[in-house]
């Protein structure tokens, strides 16, 4: 059994002026070396549902530092699906504390 939360995303080491620029990040982003940014959002997705959107960086998940898109996917693809956890982002410097539930990924 696999959670999704029905997005896509790059760790801010893989990140470039194309992208800030797309995303509206601050430019500080380039100096954070721990962080995730969403890069798409998929339509009535437990992460739309939820209020999270493209350009949002993710800070913790269920109250754990995610330092790297990699740690992130493992944490989301392990939770039971339909378990209430919460999300922590920035949004345009302001941080928000979001609860979703992943979905079961159905392949």
């Amino acid at each position: 059994v696999r959670s999704w939360i029905g997005i896509t995303m790059v760790d801010s080491r893989g990140i470039n002026d194309k992208i800030i620029s797309e995303l509206n990040l601050p430019i500080s982003i380039l100096l954070d070396e721990n962080s995730v940014i969403v890069t798409s959002v998929f339509p009535a997705s437990p992460a739309e549902k939820a209020g999270i959107q493209k350009g949002d960086i993710v800070r913790l998940f269920n109250d754990k530092k995610i330092k790297n898109s990699a740690e992130l996917a493992r944490s989301v693809t392990y939770t039971p699906p339909d378990k209430t956890v919460y999300v922590t982002i920035e949004r345009r410097g302001k941080l928000f504390k979001i609860s979703l539930k992943p979905a079961l990924y159905n392949l």
